[in-house]
């Protein structure tokens, strides 16, 4: 991941070609996205194939849920999760639902936007993209101190029962 402040690399999983003219559009000429870097593909077996062939280090990455390759919304999440390990998503649809949203979050995205608000509001595409990061680095923060902590009690453990 790069440092804060710099330039944050943005994965667009996106296959409406108006939706990511939108989002690539916004992270073009929006003031608060300047500095994002965009790389773009329809579906996800096409980011994974690029992703296999050049393995780039994303910040974030935009999730449209409804893709033409994968099921459904959770089937989407697995798949890029399984090819796209730590990295944060930000989950992409139309569909404004608090139940929907409460799904997402539990399931394991760093956040979740409706679509139709940043036509209206671009600045919340940015706030949940720096979010997103932030959480992401928060918890990746968080479960090196607790392996850390389970290993020094591993340590311990291991003495106690040699000692006996």
């Amino acid at each position: 991941m790069t440092m804060a402040g710099s330039i944050k690399k943005v994965l667009l999983i996106e296959d409406s070609e108006s939706d990511a003219f939108m989002f690539k559009r916004i992270m073009r000429d929006h003031p608060c996205a300047q500095s994002y870097t965009v790389v773009c593909f329809d579906t996800i077996e096409r980011a994974k194939s690029h992703l296999s062939f050049n393995p780039t280090d994303f910040d974030v990455v935009l999730l449209d849920l409804h893709l033409p390759d994968t099921t459904d919304g959770h089937d989407t999440l697995v798949q890029a999760r399984s090819f796209l390990g730590d990295v944060p998503i930000v989950a992409l649809t139309w569909c404004d639902s608090k139940e929907i949203a409460r799904t997402l979050l539990a399931a394991g995205i760093e956040d979740y936007i409706c679509k139709s608000y940043v036509l209206t509001n671009p600045d919340l595409l940015c706030r949940s993209i720096d979010f997103a990061v932030s959480r992401n680095r928060q918890a990746q923060l968080e479960l090196s101190r607790l392996m850390a902590e389970l290993g020094g009690k591993h340590h311990l453990l291991s003495d106690m029962i040699s000692s006996e």
